[in-house]
């Protein structure tokens, strides 16, 4: 939160750094190789339980505004959305998107 003051324009100048920073975070784009050992150092610290028999296979980023990514896996029946939110939470950590909005999406490989 930031304090706001129409009155006295306090707070105006945080909250305008505030949008100029989520605009930039909006536009940034991942490689899929810095993306992918990302997400094999993720596993190796906390993998889907086995007895889920799921493997992951890949992330990606599709798209921008809001971010998107997808992971592909060998199956989405009964992926955890507590794994999903690992993978969101460690996303924003290892590249600072914390401000700004984001979706992610689990396909099967095929």
């Amino acid at each position: 939160m930031i304090p706001l003051s129409a009155k006295t324009g306090e707070g105006v100048d945080k909250i305008l750094r505030m949008a100029v920073k989520i605009c930039r975070e909006l536009d940034v784009r991942r490689g899929h190789g810095e993306l992918n050992r990302a997400l094999e150092d993720w596993k190796t610290r906390f993998d889907i339980p086995l007895k889920k028999n799921i493997r992951i296979r890949y992330m990606t980023q599709v798209g921008t505004r809001p971010i998107r990514f997808v992971l592909f896996a060998n199956s989405t029946r009964g992926f955890p959305g507590s794994y999903v939110m690992y993978l969101k939470n460690r996303l924003r950590e290892k590249f600072g998107s914390t401000m700004s909005p984001s979706k992610s999406r689990s396909r099967k490989a095929t």
